[in-house]
């Protein structure tokens, strides 16, 4: 219980692995270990790191800067 709701980043090619206390935290601390590698990002006691959802009808669109936020604005 210690670590719920922290995020693991973990190298997919050594299993080497960093935990945060958000996305960007974790992913930061294990890409200045392992620069240009590849993540498996997990939330610690939960099944999924996030979601996105929408209310049925809706309508949105998706602004992702690269290796930023993503940010979503309903339509008018």
């Amino acid at each position: 219980r210690e670590y719920n709701g922290k995020f693991l980043a973990i190298e997919v090619e050594s299993g080497d692995y960093e935990l945060g206390d958000s996305t960007l935290d974790a992913l930061e601390r294990a890409e200045a270990k392992h620069p240009d590698c590849a993540f498996c990002l997990l939330r610690i006691g939960h099944r999924t790191v996030g979601r996105i959802g929408l209310i049925e009808g809706s309508r949105v669109t998706f602004d992702a800067a690269p290796n930023g936020p993503v940010h979503i604005q309903p339509l008018a």
